[in-house]
């Protein structure tokens, strides 16, 4: 690091040590915290990388916290993400409190989570309860959001089956505590959990997933410009094919062409 800062060269490298160095320094046992506050990353199995999805997938086995390949693509990291924080830097008896996808209080796929114990190592966390602010306008969030409370501890404690819910319409992200919690509503209720044998009420009406077909129709693929170049504001683009094509789609002649960006 000295000659790093001495050639001019440490712009980057002392944030880089300290996101290494403060990890390892807190996973120490005598420097576990007390209390646990976040946000955990809510990224999707779907759009990780080949090789995340393999690491977050074989963590997540460890742990008991994988609910199937039938749900895959519905698991995201902040359920992993919250035990492996605990694992490390919590310390017995300690407290937390997480941001979650609403999903994490009444999900399928969270079932592995809402235990509470973990193998592979072993962690017991006593879940204390949640809220469940799906119905607050507008959302924090893309999509509804849940808090999990709980603590570390000797004996694992499942997620309550009642939750508190929040509901309401607040004038905007940036509006103050003081003036949003006039205009919410909490009340505690049980929780309907979905249950993996229960079919959806619209399973009858429909034969696929949330899919386009004919693709032909509606995907192109980028192209890339002539050697003279294309307009601003313009995109070469030509049809998207596939080998799982069937008839008649299959037959057509691929469209190519130069539209709007």
């Amino acid at each position: 690091m000295c000659r790093l800062h001495d050639e001019g060269r440490d712009h980057i490298w002392g944030y880089y040590v300290r996101n290494l160095a403060r990890p390892m320094w807190l996973a120490r046992e005598e420097n576990r915290v007390d209390v646990l506050i976040g946000n955990p990353p809510w990224l999707a199995y779907r759009h990780m990388t080949a090789e995340m999805q393999k690491v977050f997938r074989k963590m997540s086995e460890a742990r008991g916290l994988w609910a199937g390949a039938d749900v895959a693509t519905h698991q995201d990291l902040s359920a992993l993400f919250v035990v492996r924080a605990s694992e490390l830097y919590l310390k017995k008896g300690g407290k937390f409190a997480m941001v979650m996808p609403n999903a994490a209080v009444d999900r399928v796929h969270y079932e592995g989570f809402r235990r509470g114990h973990y193998e592979a190592p072993a962690l017991n966390l006593a879940f204390t309860g949640s809220w469940d602010l799906r119905r607050i306008r507008p959302h924090f969030f893309p999509r509804g959001a849940s808090v999990v409370f709980g603590g570390r501890g000797d004996r694992p404690q499942a997620l309550p089956d009642t939750t508190e819910y929040w509901s309401g319409k607040i004038g905007g992200m940036g509006t103050p505590w003081n003036v949003a919690k006039d205009e919410l509503a909490r009340q505690t209720d049980a929780v309907h959990r979905i249950d993996r044998s229960e079919p959806s009420h619209y399973h009858a009406a429909f034969t696929q997933g949330a899919t386009f077909l004919p693709r032909l129709m509606y995907f192109v693929e980028k192209q890339e410009a002539s050697p003279l170049g294309l307009p601003s504001g313009k995109g070469a683009v030509a049809s998207s094919r596939s080998s799982n094509e069937k008839h008649p789609w299959k037959d057509l002649k691929s469209l190519a062409c130069v539209v709007e960006s």
